[in-house]
């Protein structure tokens, strides 16, 4: 990926992946169900930055290799269920071992009416390199921990209740609290961090989450929604980061062979703006270049992190589809429109110095309408 502007920045990050799996499940009697399992990947990943005067080129492999117990128990025939498991994680990269247990509970207050409780650990051994400062921060790479870092991991508590209302129709309310530590963040002020210089942080999140789905019927679908309220606390420093959407709603329509055997469906969107860094100064500089020459610069000065919030986001699409069948041939054809009434979401800032030595902030919206017409054929 390659930008280009007052500086050139080239940014290239790659990842292949190499992974086996294997399951196997075991029924001691009816209710009662064992599973076993592995799970081996071999990652290869690359990095490569150049701007300005900064230059990183790494190549780096890990080997993650979790086998896990999975086991599923009806203590009380149609009552009361409960779900524990381990899941041992090694990690080739510093030779270390992550356990990482789970604990579930479904308890049936009524025939349709049951309660959920769940609780796990999860580690993570791979992190991105994302640079709140950096215009193009949707662009992430991957890069193992450093062997002399802890893994990143948290704790997740849940707690649910869900209700069948009638063979169609179902509703759950879910409570959530996660725990982070030892999460790995870029410095700061810096465009970019080389991996070893990452700062550790820790940090939560909490919300709720309501679903009501009509799984059949001439008409059918779901309503979402959600409230996430997430920190993190790096050097000393506490802010709410990038991913955190406060509110979020989905509405879900499907209209099943609605006209000429034709499905319809249609999805809106609603949510809060996601956090941004602004910007609160500006100061010129004099950078040298090859051969002795120098280039005049302006450096913007960043305000407190992700302390501001774009506008609400919201967005309409629809879609038709039909499937058919011609002798031994399958075939379906679709039209999908993104975006229906051109939203003008932003993705993202950025700022220029004007002739008048003012700051003008500029508008990057996301995708405008964007239609899509498609055929699918099986044989």
């Amino acid at each position: 990926m390659k930008f280009e502007g007052v500086q050139d920045l080239v940014m290239k990050g790659d990842l292949a992946t190499w992974n086996l799996k294997g399951d196997f499940t075991w029924y001691p009697h009816d209710r009662h169900t064992v599973g076993l399992g592995m799970d081996f990947q071999d990652n290869q990943l690359g990095l490569r930055v150049d701007f300005d005067s900064v230059r990183f080129d790494a190549r780096d492999t890990i080997v993650p290799l979790a086998v896990y117990l999975d086991d599923k128990w009806e203590v009380i025939s149609r009552r009361l269920f409960i779900r524990p498991g381990l899941r041992l994680a090694w990690y080739s990269k510093g030779n270390r071992l992550e356990p990482e247990p789970r604990l579930g509970f479904k308890l049936m207050l009524k025939k349709n009416t049951a309660v959920n409780l769940a609780l796990g650990r999860f580690t993570q051994p791979l992190v991105t390199l994302n640079s709140t400062e950096a215009i193009f921060s949707i662009y992430d790479v991957w890069v193992p921990v450093d062997s002399r870092r802890k893994i990143p991991s948290a704790w997740h508590y849940i707690a649910g209740v869900e209700h069948l209302f009638n063979d169609e129709v179902t509703a759950q309310i879910e409570g959530y609290y996660k725990d982070y530590q030892h999460l790995l963040e870029t410095r700061y002020g810096e465009f970019f961090t080389p991996p070893d210089s990452l700062l550790d942080a820790q940090g939560f999140s909490y919300g709720l989450e309501v679903l009501v789905r009509k799984n059949a019927g001439r008409i059918n679908g779901w309503l979402a929604y959600s409230f996430m309220w997430t920190e993190r606390t790096v050097a000393g420093e506490t802010y709410h980061p990038h991913y955190d959407r406060r509110h979020n709603i989905n509405l879900v329509v499907n209209l099943p062979a609605l006209l000429l055997g034709f499905d319809f469906n249609w999805r809106w969107t609603l949510g809060t703006g996601l956090p941004y860094t602004g910007i609160s100064g500006y100061y010129h500089r004099i950078v040298e270049r090859p051969g002795g020459k120098t280039e005049e610069g302006v450096e913007f000065v960043y305000g407190d992190r992700d302390a501001f919030r774009y506008p609400v986001y919201h967005r309409l699409d629809l879609g038709l589809s039909k499937n058919g069948k011609v002798g031994k041939f399958e075939f379906g054809v679709f039209l999908d429109v993104i975006n229906l009434y051109n939203a003008k979401n932003v993705l993202l800032y950025y700022w220029e110095l004007g002739p008048d030595n003012r700051i003008t902030r500029h508008q990057v919206n996301m995708l405008p309408i964007l239609p899509a017409l498609g055929v699918r054929v099986r044989f």
